[in-house]
Parts: C-alpha cells; sequence; structure tokens
C-alpha cells in the first residue's frame, strides 16, 4: 500500500490539519486502517485523526481520501460529532410501534 499526501492545508481555527491524498492498494482500505497509516506517517496518535471519506476509483487500484488531523484529542471532541449520540438520540425520537 502507497500513501501520497497531495494536499494539506492548515487550518488555524478549527486547530487541524485537512490532508487529502491518494491510495494505490489491492482492495478498498478501511477508515482504521488509513487512520494507523496518516498517524504513522504524520507522527501523530490515532485518536487525534478524523477520516472523512474515502472515494475508490472504478477499474483502478487507486482511491481519494480526506483526512482531517487534530492537534489535540480536546480539539478533536470540540467538533467532531459523536455517533453514538446521534444514534442515541434518533432511538429516544421514534415511539416503539408494536403491531
Amino acid at each position: 500500500m502507497e500513501i501520497k499526501i497531495t494536499a494539506q492545508k492548515h487550518n488555524i481555527l478549527l486547530e487541524r490539519e485537512e490532508v487529502k491524498g491518494t491510495i494505490l492498494n489491492e482492495a478498498t482500505i478501511s477508515k482504521a486502517m488509513l487512520a494507523t497509516q496518516i498517524a504513522g506517517s504524520m507522527k501523530k496518535a490515532e485518536d487525534v485523526i478524523a477520516v472523512k471519506s474515502i472515494y475508490p476509483s472504478y477499474g483502478s487500484k487507486e482511491s481519494k481520501f480526506e483526512v482531517f488531523v487534530y492537534n489535540s484529542a480536546e480539539a478533536k471532541a470540540k467538533i467532531e460529532p459523536k455517533q453514538k449520540a446521534k444514534a442515541e438520540k434518533k432511538a429516544a425520537e421514534k415511539p416503539a410501534e408494536k403491531k
């Protein structure tokens, strides 16, 4: 697997690096595996990395990705949505229906 970073922008307001790039691999990579690879290449911990998207190209071994690398875990916690909280909120809004 080869990762190439094509664009990197520092966002001071949100305390993060916005990274875009391409991956050359045999199969579509998971978000967790991409976060591990980016953490190794940028010398950051995995808990400060948020993988936003992975777009595989049809018929080729190349995928494009977008990743946010935060300065700290606290900065990530303030900005990134909590997945579990969203699911609990949706479940609370739906009344249980039985037929």
